[in-house]
């Protein structure tokens, strides 16, 4: 009876044993340990967490996957602000309470830290059938469910390798009484959260899954509205212990405690609003992309193109500065050569530097390639880029738009030379103009646009960009487009040193009141440093010029005189008759400059184009001779200016008498110039001026 009485209070014993264990461990995982409430998440997280960063963001690689980057911030715990949340704080909470925490603090110090394995986060455009926990950066706006037509769509993907995370030792005191006396810096997170920062490396691979053009009028539409709304969601979600020796530290031993964080959660949707600033589109581009040197080169063959063609090509290459729009955070290298076309605005467009609120037309200049860059952290991107200018197609031809260029076939080297024609095609009016305001030394707008804009660009020519560009990242480019300022030449003097030989000024056989004018134009030919190596050659001219009894204004030095006190602002002030009549200004030319200038007393302007010849200069021994212009004017028409009858008369009396007279001219021409990579361009009004001796025997 004895024995029996002890085994039936020995198995009472350990059956209440079993039920008081049972009552706490259903107590623990029921209750202590029931999952933290939405509030007491939030305020972990802000409170228990500090996360900063990024520090630094380095390029891995670029492939057809997407773009891997590695980026660096600081996380830091407090883990023990996280269980005053979480169970309560020590001194406020019952002693059963206390004891529940004892034991979480116990099976946590066996805990070295967790891996948080994070599945494929993608960004869509939100899903208004489904009802997701939202998240508004301005908590004042209101997110309004639309009805979503057509279905949403992914935007980006991201995927995102596992993430090692250290637990801070427990205090195991009161972490209040840790921050009593010290103010919450910035946020709300403790200072001992800031005092455990380490070091955070996160390794992802992102890629849009949407083509770019499409981001891009989601973009505009956000700009437009001055707010976006995003789905971001996570297919799974992970957090399994690590033992120390998983963390790689071995000397501390191991515990089967971690083994049992195992979390998860899967399908996981937050959706956010985030408010976007008002953007000013009529600021200068320059700041996001600069040229800031440039010069052209003859490409000599190089590819069956060419050859066949035996023609030479107009290489440019270029140097620019880019924004980088992080900073000295990105680091890494970009091996891929970039490709751009760049855009004239055609005829009547508008240019400015103004980012354009709609599509405008132009014509292809040229195409071009970045070389391969590193990403060292600057606050401008260096770029190298090269390329050829692409000539014109003959006249006629439709005008290429930014729409119909890709799909056009790619005519590389097809510039041959023909007589003026009066019509030409937009592609050479924009080209022609182009080059007029370049050689005036005045800046041209161009639009650099992403991607090739040919279909099938020919690797073997300059321009083309690498063959093996991912097609996502291609697409990336082709929502660029940045129109910049191409800069003038600082040599504006295409044609100097002109002379007129064989002067002569004659009356018309059938009016004696009209004069004719005849001589040879003679100058040399001065290509800007840009253009110093590229063969170009002066076929036709068509001058507008004022003749002057002496050295043209822009000759003058300061001091010099005119050697003529006639400063009667164009009035004739003799009364002698005189054969000659005053023209009047041509309606064909540029209007006469007011008041005319002094001492100028005549105008030559022929009624149409004059043939020109360039031939090197056999006295120029150097391996790139100057070449010199020459082209013969017979009878075409000279006008003598209003009011300066007088000085006309002064001047052939000079001429009669063998005194001889210096002769000036000063105007501007209009020239048909011909290149084997561009063909026949109409460049106008450059200036020409020149001093030389008539009549002297």
């Amino acid at each position: 009876p004895i024995t029996k009485a002890c085994l039936w209070t020995l198995g009472g014993l350990i059956a209440l044993l079993v039920v008081l264990t049972a009552i706490e461990s259903s107590h623990l995982f029921l209750s202590t340990l029931s999952a933290p409430t939405e509030d007491q998440q939030a305020r972990i997280l802000d409170e228990a967490l500090v996360l900063k960063g990024p520090d630094s963001v380095r390029l891995l690689n670029i492939s057809d996957d997407g773009i891997q980057v590695q980026i660096d911030g600081r996380l830091g715990l407090d883990p023990d602000r996280a269980l005053d949340i979480w169970l309560g704080q020590r001194a406020r909470t019952s002693w059963w309470k206390n004891r529940d925490r004892h034991i979480v603090e116990w099976a946590l110090a066996k805990v070295a830290g967790v891996k948080v394995e994070l599945g494929q986060l993608t960004i869509a455009e939100p899903d208004w059938a489904k009802d997701h926990p939202r998240s508004d950066v301005d908590s004042s706006i209101e997110v309004a469910a639309k009805p979503a037509s057509p279905p949403p769509r992914d935007l980006l993907a991201f995927n995102i390798d596992p993430l090692l995370v250290p637990l801070p030792e427990l205090l195991r005191t009161s972490s209040e009484d840790d921050d009593a006396d010290d103010p919450v810096l910035g946020g709300n997170s403790t200072r001992r959260a800031r005092l455990t920062m380490r070091p955070l490396n996160l390794t992802l691979l992102f890629k849009p899954v949407t083509p770019a053009p499409y981001l891009a009028q989601l973009g505009q539409r956000a700009v437009k509205q001055g707010d976006a709304t995003l789905d971001i969601n996570v297919r799974s979600l992970s957090v399994r212990g690590l033992t120390w020796a998983q963390m790689g530290e071995k000397k501390k031993g191991s515990s089967w405690i971690p083994r049992f964080i195992n979390l998860g959660q899967k399908d996981i949707t937050k959706r956010v609003r985030q408010q976007i600033p008002k953007l000013d589109v009529g600021n200068s581009t320059d700041e996001f992309l600069n040229l800031t040197r440039y010069d052209f080169f003859e490409i000599n063959g190089g590819s069956d193109a060419v050859e066949a063609a035996g023609q030479k090509a107009l290489g440019i290459r270029a140097y620019a500065e880019a924004k980088n729009p992080l900073g000295n955070l990105l680091k890494g290298s970009v091996r891929y050569s970039l490709p751009f076309g760049v855009f004239l605005p055609a005829a009547g467009a508008n240019d400015s530097l103004a980012l354009a609120s709609k599509p405008i037309d132009t014509v292809l200049l040229a195409v071009i390639a970045s070389d391969p860059f590193e990403l060292d952290g600057q606050e401008k991107l260096q770029l190298q880029l090269e390329g050829r200018v692409v000539p014109p197609p003959p006249s006629g031809g439709a005008l290429q738009t930014e729409q119909s260029q890709p799909a056009a076939p790619q005519h590389v080297f097809s510039a041959s030379h023909s007589p003026p024609r009066s019509l030409a095609s937009p592609s050479e009016d924009a080209l022609g103009n182009f080059l007029s305001r370049f050689l005036r030394g005045e800046a041209n707008t161009v639009y650099v646009r992403g991607g090739s804009p040919f279909e099938h660009p020919d690797p073997t020519l300059p321009g083309a960009g690498s063959p093996d560009l991912p097609g996502w990242l291609s697409s990336a480019l082709s929502v660029m487009d940045v129109p910049i300022s191409f800069p003038g030449s600082k040599v504006t003097d295409l044609i100097k040193n002109v002379t007129i030989q064989d002067l002569k000024i004659k009356t018309h056989p059938w009016s004696k009141e009209k004069l004719l004018f005849s001589g040879t134009i003679l100058g040399e030919l001065s290509m800007p440093g840009e253009l110093a190596a590229v063969d170009v050659e002066i076929r036709y001219l068509w001058p507008d010029i004022l003749i002057y009894d002496g050295k043209p204004p822009s000759m003058k030095h300061p001091g010099d005189g005119d050697g003529d006190d006639d400063d009667d602002g164009g009035d004739d002030d003799d009364d002698d008759d005189t054969s000659v009549r005053d023209g009047d200004e041509d309606d064909g030319g540029e209007p006469l400059p007011s008041p005319l200038p002094k001492r100028a007393f005549g105008r030559v302007r022929p009624h149409s184009w004059a043939n020109a010849t360039t031939t090197p200069d056999p006295d120029d021994p150097s391996p790139l001779p100057r070449k010199i212009l020459r082209s013969q004017l017979v009878d075409v028409p000279f006008t003598v200016l209003p009011g300066r009858s007088k000085e006309f008369r002064s001047y052939s009396w000079k001429l009669i008498t063998g005194e001889g007279a210096e002769t000036g001219i000063e105007g501007s021409s209009k020239v048909k110039i011909w290149n084997s990579g561009l063909g026949d361009l109409e460049i106008s009004k450059l200036p020409v001026s020149g001093a030389f001796i008539v009549g002297k025997r």
